[in-house]
């Protein structure tokens, strides 16, 4: 069994950057997060609120990159 390993940006600076929530526990990504130029621009994967929904029902939350003050971002 082979393992790859991917680089990636740091979360917490490009969430700055952005003027978004910094996530610090589990949080989706959209998967423009590294190449967006402002969270308007933000493009999740199709999938996002069912996965956000399943784990609501087990009582973890998404602290994924909403705009401050604007709430979770749902697509």
């Amino acid at each position: 069994m082979s393992i790859q390993t991917k680089d990636f940006i740091d979360v917490a600076t490009r969430a700055r950057e952005l003027g978004c929530r910094v996530p610090v526990a589990i949080a989706l990504l959209p998967g423009n997060f590294s190449t967006a130029a402002n969270p308007s621009e933000f493009r999740y994967h199709p999938a996002t609120p069912y996965i956000r929904e399943a784990w609501q029902r087990v009582n973890l939350h998404d602290e994924g990159p909403a705009i401050r003050g604007l709430g979770t971002n749902d697509q």
